[in-house]
């Protein structure tokens, strides 16, 4: 489906500017309270029957895209029997499972129309909880995932509007 935004694009500034620069607007994230942008994609692999979707956090230095706890048990992926791999994160050395053939799709905005673009992955990152009976749906709607340098590196330009809490992720 293709749903017009133009609009909503009018009313702001730095849509025009893209406009009169001939830039694809791609991607438009929201800021929370902190100014850490987010937004809403979903994810696609062999172990799902469709693309489920997923709220990721935009984490410019996680070199991968990775699932967090609560989304691995909401979405029921099974890592048992994955390849795990050795991480240096700013909290100490983790080790995810890897997961296979992944695509991510986020909602790209292009010549003011909605649409849903494809990134297909070899690999993203798997942090499954210690216990997953402690995982209880109420916190599905507080969660969230990592989207990576793998995803963010197609991108030419990150753009920033504090006042209208939004960050613009551009080709």
């Amino acid at each position: 489906m293709t749903v017009s935004l133009s609009n909503a694009l009018r009313k702001t500034h730095l849509a025009s500017f893209f406009r009169s620069k001939r830039c694809l607007l791609q991607i438009i994230a929201d800021l929370d309270e902190n100014n850490q942008a987010y937004l809403l994609g979903f994810v696609y692999c062999s172990q799902l029957r469709e693309a489920r979707q997923v709220r990721f956090y935009v984490d410019t230095g996680s070199t991968v895209t990775t699932l967090l706890d609560i989304d691995v048990v909401r979405l029921g992926l099974k890592w048992q029997g994955l390849e795990q791999t050795k991480c240096d994160t700013a909290a100490g050395v983790i080790y995810p499972y890897i997961l296979p053939r992944v695509t991510v799709f986020l909602k790209n905005i292009v010549d003011s129309k909605v649409i849903l673009n494809a990134y297909p992955l070899k690999t993203i990152h798997l942090i499954p909880p210690e216990d997953p009976t402690k995982i209880v749906p109420i916190q599905y709607e507080f969660c969230f995932s990592l989207l990576g340098m793998d995803v963010l590196e197609k991108f030419s330009d990150l753009k920033f509007n504090f006042k209208e809490k939004k960050m613009y992720l551009i080709t």
